[in-house]
């Protein structure tokens, strides 16, 4: 899940994203973009399914940490 900020950025300033994945078993792909006055850069991102943890599933099982 990515919650996109509002602002500007200077000329020749940097900044950071993080692309959170809400559900790590399933595979996935997003496209981010940025607009700009020289272009409209993006980035592909995808990642593969991957299995909880052995103490993520535990965590599941019982409960524990969890509101």
């Amino acid at each position: 899940m990515l919650r996109p900020g509002r602002g500007r950025l200077r000329a020749g300033a940097s900044g950071r994203i993080t692309l959170t994945v809400a559900d790590q078993a399933a595979a996935g792909s997003a496209l981010v973009t940025f607009h700009s006055a020289s272009g409209n850069p993006y980035c592909r991102a995808s990642w593969q399914g991957a299995s909880p943890s052995p103490a993520a599933e535990e965590t599941l099982r019982t409960g524990e940490g969890t509101e």
